[in-house]
């Protein structure tokens, strides 16, 4: 839904007309900073923005028999943002790229790794709650960096209770993209 500020649509119309055309299936990626929505909303605290536009989505998608997932680094799943992904999501897709912390800082260039872990930790946890819905999986992109890594990746993600691991090649074009 990062797009909708390319159409000049708000995210709410736009899970609207997404409805209306008969999606299927609806991803939601989350963003670590969102400019216009800053200046629109500039009383609000910016995790509480980000709290409310994604409490809206959901709510515009529960019950509306769509598949919702949400694709996250897991640094801010935590708290009341966990507890609403818990009750609007199908699918929760964390992105990892590492079996260890030093490989996880040199991939994504901040020092999370503990972190990251301890908010899945945490998710699976409660989502027991909630019959197991969504299902958890951990993404990696597999480069030469951490390749080695993917046994440990596998065992990361079984001790924390994970439901499945995916991983992708890194499609590069040499243009710094």
């Amino acid at each position: 839904l990062q797009c909708a500020k390319f159409f000049g649509q708000s995210r709410v119309q736009l899970i609207k007309d997404l409805l209306n055309a008969g999606a299927q299936c609806i991803h939601l990626f989350e963003r670590a900073e969102r400019r216009t929505v800053q200046r629109i909303h500039r009383q609000i605290p910016r995790t509480q923005r980000r709290q409310l536009q994604l409490a809206a989505a959901l709510g515009l998608l529960r019950g509306k028999g769509v598949t919702t997932e949400l694709n996250t680094n897991g640094l801010a799943l935590r708290g009341r943002r966990a507890r609403l992904v818990l009750r609007g999501v199908e699918r929760l897709n964390v992105s990892l790229d590492a079996g260890t912390a030093p490989t996880y800082q040199r991939m994504r260039g901040v020092d999370a790794w503990e972190r990251v872990l301890a908010h899945v930790d945490r998710f699976v946890k409660m989502r027991r709650d909630f019959r197991d819905v969504p299902r958890v999986a951990l993404w990696v992109t597999a480069t030469r960096l951490n390749l080695v890594e993917l046994p440990a990746i596998v065992r990361v993600a079984a001790r924390l209770g994970v439901d499945e691991v995916y991983v992708q090649r890194l499609v590069y074009f040499g243009r710094g993209v």
